[in-house]
């Protein structure tokens, strides 16, 4: 994440640098290698090259802003990773420009041969976009270790939580179930012997206390 951080603030820097040289005007074109069209317009009073030139200002900006935002964890921006890796690209292609220049070609500026500034521009851009690049990997690693962090502790906290024990069955002891049955079927037995006697006409001397209220 400290790699996406360094990144984002060597985007702010070329935004500003851009935004200089737009302020400056044509000296600021010839020193930075800019096309010498670029300079010729700006000294003949051209907005366009100023114009151009801030685009590319708030351009940079707004890769330092998603560099930023990537090296947070909690913040996002629109189309977050494709266009982290977008940027990336962006400054590993302009870099690589490096590589021809070494040999002497100079694909910007035809006329005016390859110098020490050239090279150190073009190995500066390469940086930077090595620098998103190792960044951009190393915030694909630690998100995907989050994510195998969280499901190991989610299968932990399965594993560990107790199952769920039914409710218990409450038991009697033997005897109290035998004595509970006998006076249940006791019980019955009156019962019966009652409705016998009533039908017939006499009640059993034994049920006049215990059915005296009916």
């Amino acid at each position: 994440m400290k790699l996406l951080t360094l990144g984002a603030h060597l985007s702010f820097t070329a935004s500003a640098l851009h935004a200089g040289i737009a302020i400056i005007g044509a000296p600021a074109y010839r020193y930075f290698r800019a096309p010498e069209g670029f300079a010729a317009a700006a000294e003949a009073g051209s907005w366009r090259p100023a114009l151009v030139t801030l685009m590319l200002a708030a351009l940079f900006a707004a890769w330092g802003f998603y560099a930023l935002a990537a090296s947070r964890k909690n913040s996002r921006l629109p189309l977050m990773e494709p266009a982290l890796y977008g940027i990336t690209a962006i400054y590993l292609v302009r870099g690589m420009f490096l590589f021809p220049q070494l040999l002497g070609y100079n694909i910007f500026n035809s006329n005016g041969g390859v110098t020490p500034r050239d090279l150190a521009f073009s190995a500066i851009v390469l940086a930077i976009g090595l620098i998103h690049i190792a960044g951009a990997k190393t915030r694909e690693s630690q998100s995907a270790a989050a994510v195998d962090s969280l499901v190991v502790a989610d299968e932990v906290r399965r594993n560990l939580q107790p199952d769920h024990m039914a409710p218990p069955v409450q038991q009697y002891p033997e005897e109290s179930h035998r004595r509970s049955s006998h006076v249940v079927q006791h019980d019955a037995a009156s019962a019966t012997d009652f409705v016998v006697a009533r039908t017939r006409g006499a009640m059993p001397r034994r049920y006049g206390n215990r059915f005296a209220h009916h």
